[in-house]
Order: structure tokens, then C-alpha cells, then sequence
């Protein structure tokens, strides 16, 4: 039998800090919530991926997107708030919201063609991209 022990000195510090140690049934994820949270990340990852067709490689965007959506919707544990506003202030822009897999047209550069060239490319959104303070979605191109 698995016991897990907890040092004297973690124990009191964790006292004074107004934290309370409880210790949950072996094998029960369901009563710990940072667990539960992991779990139901993963199970929106696997079903985006079957909804989508999508090979497992593509795991990463699916994940990163469910935990974009985890954050911007209403949490019963933070009332009538979403984790998104708690952290910047303001309520999140839903329109902004996309289905995942669903058909995109990414900008190309004027410096990648000419007068005659399509301005946009046909590809397949997979996710929120990020990067240096920019807003952009994560696309896949269609063609590979």
C-alpha cells in the first residue's frame, strides 16, 4: 500500500498560508481538479481529432485550441467570469472564435506574387497561433 507523506515543515507552512492538505481516493482523478482539467483537455484533443479526420500528429493545435476555448468560456468556479477576463480585464471577443478544421483562406504576401496571382491561399484552420504579440490563426495548407 502506496502512502503518500508530507514533511512536518510543508504541512505548517501550508496551515499558515490558509491552504488545507486533503488527500483524494488512489485511482480517482475525478476528485482532483487540476487532474479532471488535464483529462477533459485530452478528451476535447481526441474528439476534435476523430471529428476533423485528423491524423494524431496534429495533436498539438488540438490541444492548444481546446485550452483557448477552456479559457474563454464561462467557468462555474469563477462566477460569471471566463479565466480569459480574469487574466486581462475584459470580456474575450467570441467572434474570433473559429471551428476547428474548417476552411480558411491565409493572406499571401504581396512579396510572393504578382498582379495575377491569387491574393489568398485555400487552407484548413487547425488552430490559434500567437507569436510576438500578433494575432493570427494556425492554417494548414491544402494542397500538402
Amino acid at each position: 500500500e502506496a502512502v503518500s507523506t508530507i514533511q512536518m515543515p510543508s504541512l505548517i507552512s501550508c496551515k499558515s498560508k490558509g491552504t488545507h492538505h486533503r488527500k483524494s481516493t488512489p485511482q480517482t482523478p475525478q476528485q482532483n481538479v487540476v487532474a479532471e482539467r488535464k483529462i477533459a483537455l485530452t478528451q476535447r484533443c481526441r474528439s476534435m481529432l476523430n471529428a476533423a479526420n485528423l491524423e494524431p500528429k496534429f495533436w498539438e493545435d488540438a490541444v492548444a485550441t481546446a485550452c483557448y476555448i477552456q479559457n474563454n468560456i464561462y467557468h462555474h468556479s469563477i462566477r460569471l467570469h471566463t479565466p480569459f477576463e480574469m487574466w486581462y480585464g475584459h470580456k474575450p471577443h467570441f467572434q474570433d472564435l473559429k471551428i476547428f478544421r474548417c476552411i480558411a483562406f491565409a493572406c499571401v504576401p504581396e512579396n510572393k506574387t504578382n498582379k495575377l496571382n491569387a491574393r489568398a491561399q485555400k487552407s484548413t484552420f487547425i488552430g490559434y497561433g500567437y507569436a510576438h504579440n500578433y494575432k493570427a490563426y494556425r492554417c494548414q495548407d491544402s494542397n500538402s
